[in-house]
């Protein structure tokens, strides 16, 4: 049972973090951080270039480095997340389990998603 709670914790939060703006907004409220989280930076070019870049595609491209590469891969985060539940239940073999488990869910919540948001757009039209 541990494992599958472990599994839809990292999962909620791959969703949360990489098909939500909750992280942008979060570092949004933070200004004192934004000589690394370059969320000014982010606002100023995406209102004078009339664009939707996500924040964290932003970050790849103008502020790429180990640490962001490692934030905003989603196997990168999903993959240290389930070697910490690993350790959350004290045995390192349902690693695997966790980790691909985790991507399987966070897969069937996008789907969800999207299935979700097309049947709210034909009950408006």
């Amino acid at each position: 049972m541990d494992v599958i709670v472990c599994i839809l914790w990292i999962a909620m939060i791959l969703y949360i973090g990489f098909d939500t703006n909750a992280v942008y907004s979060y570092l949004k409220r933070l200004p004192t951080l934004n000589f690394i989280t370059h969320v000014v930076d982010y606002e100023k070019e995406q209102s004078s270039r009339n664009w939707q870049m996500s924040y964290s595609l932003y970050m790849q491209i103008n502020h790429g480095g180990f640490l962001v590469t490692l934030l905003t891969c989603r196997y990168c985060i999903g993959a240290w997340l389930a070697i910490i539940a690993s350790a959350v239940v004290k045995d390192y073999e349902w690693m695997p389990l966790i980790f691909f488990g985790a991507q399987l869910a966070y897969t069937g919540f996008r789907a969800l998603d999207r299935y979700l948001m097309e049947a709210g757009d034909q009950d408006v039209g």
